[in-house]
């Protein structure tokens, strides 16, 4: 009788832990999503470029910064006529 009764325990331990990965990898993906906001972490590092010079010190190409600006038409307030037709100029 004892070693049914163990058998038994054991056999339903493990059909519970099974049952628990496999929720846990294929339904529930809150997991993966939490990882991936740890592990990925998008950085755009523009370098910065220093002047270059031919053989005989004449500037061939020198630095202007420039920037990008960029809307999300969805969280932008009403704007006046004016302001969206100076976006679409750019």
């Amino acid at each position: 009788m004892r070693k049914y009764l163990l058998l038994l325990i054991v056999l339903i331990f493990g059909v519970v832990i099974i049952s628990r990965l496999f929720y846990l990898q294929v339904y529930d993906t809150s997991a993966q999503i939490s990882s991936d906001n740890n592990a990925i972490k998008k950085k755009f590092d523009f370098p910065q470029r220093g002047f270059i010079f031919d053989r005989n010190g004449k500037l061939l190409v020198s630095n202007q910064p420039s920037y990008d600006v960029m809307v999300i038409p969805k969280n932008v307030k009403e704007m006046g006529c004016d302001t969206k037709l100076e976006f679409c100029d750019y």
